[in-house]
C-alpha cells in the first residue's frame, strides 16, 4: 500500500473514533458562578485613591427574546455594578429609573444623583439567543464539524460625559458560547430568570457573564473628568494640531472643543476676527487624536502645549466682563 493512501486511512480512522468519542460523551454544565470581580493582576485599585465616578442607568430589556424573560436589562447592568464595585476601580451610583430616551431627562437625572460623577452610562441588551433556535437556524454558523449552535448575547453601550453631555464612547459588544446539544431554550431554561443564581452555569449565563466583563472593561479604561488635559503634542499647520490622547481618554471623531491657554480657561482667539478659536476631531485614534481649529491665532503663538477643553467648560471672556 502506498504511504500517500496509508496515511489518509490512518487519519479517516482517527477523525472517526474521535466523532464517535463525542457522540457518547455529549458536555454536561459546570458549575459557574455569577460575576463579582475580575483577578488579573493590575485591575484591583486601592479604594482610598481618587476614583472614577460613573452614573448607570438599568439597561434595556431587548426587543423580543425567545425565552420570552423581562427584567433581562437590569440583571445585566447589576453585574456590571457588582464588577465594578468589586474591582474597586469604579464608584457606582444608579438610577432607580431610567428616564428614558429623553437624553436632557437622563442627564439631569444623573447629575442630581451624583453631581460628582464623570460619566453616565446608559445600555440595551440587543441579543439574547440560541442562534440555531431563531430565524429558523439561519443565524448558525458553520465550523469544522458542521452547523454550530450557540449562545449569542450582544449589549449596545453608550457613555456620555457628564460635564458637557458629550457621548464619548459607542460600542455594540458581542460574547458567544457554544451549545451542547442537549440544551434548548424550551428545557434548558426551565425554572430559571436573568438573575437566577443557576442561570450563570447556562450557555446563555456564560455568553452574558463574558459581555458583563466587556462592559466592565470599556468603563474602567474610561478617565476621570478632573484628570483630563488634552494638550497639543505637535502641530501639521495653524490649522491641525495632534493630540497624544485618543480613544483611551474617551475622545471621538466629531468632539467639539475649545482653543485655550495654558491655565486651562483663557480662550484663544483669531489674530484676525478675534473671535474664539473652536476645534473639531476629524481623526481619532487609540492613542492619539487630530483636531481642525476654526481659526489662526498670531504667528507668534506657539500652538505646542496649549489645551482644548469641552466648549461648556469656558467662562468665555465676554461673560467674565458683565
Amino acid at each position: 500500500m502506498r504511504p500517500a493512501m496509508l496515511l489518509g486511512r490512518t487519519l479517516s480512522l482517527a477523525l472517526s473514533l474521535a466523532l464517535s468519542l463525542g457522540a457518547c460523551s455529549a458536555p454536561r454544565l459546570s458549575h459557574q458562578d455569577a460575576p463579582a470581580a475580575r483577578t488579573e493582576s493590575g485591575v484591583q485599585k486601592a479604594s482610598m485613591d481618587a476614583r472614577l465616578v460613573v452614573v448607570m442607568a438599568p439597561f434595556a430589556d431587548p426587543g423580543s427574546n425567545p425565552l420570552g424573560w423581562k427584567g433581562v436589562g437590569p440583571a445585566v447592568s447589576d453585574a456590571v455594578a457588582r464588577m465594578l464595585r468589586n474591582d474597586h476601580a469604579v464608584d457606582v451610583r444608579i438610577l432607580s429609573k431610567d428616564p428614558g430616551g429623553d437624553r436632557e431627562a437622563r442627564l439631569a437625572a444623573a447629575r442630581a444623583l451624583a453631581p460628582d460623577a464623570d460619566y453616565l452610562v446608559v445600555g440595551r441588551v440587543t441579543d439574547f439567543l440560541h442562534t440555531a433556535e431563531v430565524g429558523g437556524g439561519t443565524l448558525t454558523r458553520t465550523g469544522l464539524f458542521g452547523s454550530r449552535n450557540e449562545a449569542f448575547v450582544a449589549v449596545e453601550l453608550e457613555v456620555i460625559r457628564l460635564e458637557d453631555g458629550l457621548v464619548v464612547r459607542q460600542d455594540l459588544l458581542r460574547s458567544a458560547e457554544d451549545v451542547p446539544k442537549e440544551v434548548t431554550l424550551r428545557d434548558g431554561y426551565d425554572g430559571l430568570s436573568p438573575r437566577s443564581y443557576l442561570f450563570w452555569s447556562t450557555p446563555l449565563g456564560e455568553a452574558t457573564s463574558e459581555a458583563v466583563a466587556e462592559v466592565v472593561a470599556v468603563v474602567e479604561e474610561l478617565p476621570t473628568a478632573s484628570g483630563l488635559r488634552l494638550e497639543i503634542a505637535s502641530v501639521k499647520g495653524r490649522r491641525e494640531v495632534i493630540l497624544d490622547v485618543g480613544r483611551n481618554a474617551g475622545l471621538s471623531t466629531g468632539d467639539r472643543l475649545r482653543l485655550v491657554e495654558r491655565d486651562g480657561t483663557t480662550e484663544v482667539r483669531d489674530a484676525v476676527t478675534r473671535q474664539a478659536i473652536g476645534a473639531e476631531l476629524i481623526s481619532v485614534r487609540g492613542d492619539s487624536a487630530v483636531a481642525y481649529l476654526s481659526g489662526e491665532p498670531a504667528a507668534t503663538v506657539d500652538l505646542v502645549g496649549l489645551r482644548l477643553v469641552p466648549a461648556g467648560s469656558l467662562r468665555t471672556a465676554n461673560a467674565a466682563e458683565k
